[in-house]
């Protein structure tokens, strides 16, 4: 009987060792056909596990999809963080192989908000070498020692449309202005000759 029981035992942990060694080599096997690309038919593959990612890496992500440029400056004025849209626009430069504020306007707005401790939102246009000026809408936000944000939109478009619409209702008034003044002297003419008639 105990030859038997021994038998058993010992079938019975070869059957588990068997099924378990099988188990585990199809799920290392499965592992590697998902991220090869080539799976067994019939065979539902794991899911590979996404990299971690960190809030840092979030929020880095999502100020580079924005349209507006976003530049972080330390107390010195050089460039910590800025995504693209920065260079889009135009507004570092290289100084002594770092990238500070390429712009005076800029590095002025940054010293202001520094010393009063408030933020700042300006419209202006920056003047550009060789390029025309580009107008911008400037938000510049002390963080605390020293640091300081700034958020640069482009509205030269906006600023273009609003000029040609200002430009065109000048000239429809300018134009217009010589035919009223004319049918109004027409008019008095004609007042005039009926109380002579």
């Amino acid at each position: 009987m105990e030859a038997f029981a021994l038998g058993t035992t010992v079938g019975v942990v070869a059957a588990v060792t068997t099924v378990g060694l099988a188990w585990l080599l199809l799920r290392r096997h499965t592992r590697v056909a998902s991220r090869t690309g080539s799976a067994t038919p019939g065979v539902d593959p794991t899911p590979a596990l996404p990299e971690p990612v960190t809030s840092e890496d979030l929020a880095r992500r999502g100020l580079d999809v924005l349209r507006a440029g976003v530049m972080l400056l330390d107390p010195d004025d050089y460039v910590l963080f800025a995504n693209p849209s920065v260079d889009r626009l135009g507004l570092t430069r290289e100084v002594a192989g770092r990238t500070g504020i390429g712009h005076p306007v800029l590095r002025s707005l940054a010293g202001r908000a520094r010393r009063s401790g408030h933020a700042r939102d300006v419209r202006l246009e920056l003047r550009r070498a060789a390029a025309e000026p580009l107008g911008v809408r400037v938000r510049v936000v002390p963080l605390g020692t020293g640091h300081v944000a700034i958020e640069v939109e482009d509205i030269s478009e906006a600023q273009r449309v609003a000029r040609a619409r200002r430009d065109l209702v000048a000239n429809l008034s300018h134009e217009l202005k010589t035919p009223v003044g004319a049918l109004g002297l027409l008019a008095e003419a004609l007042l005039d000759a009926s109380d002579e008639l």
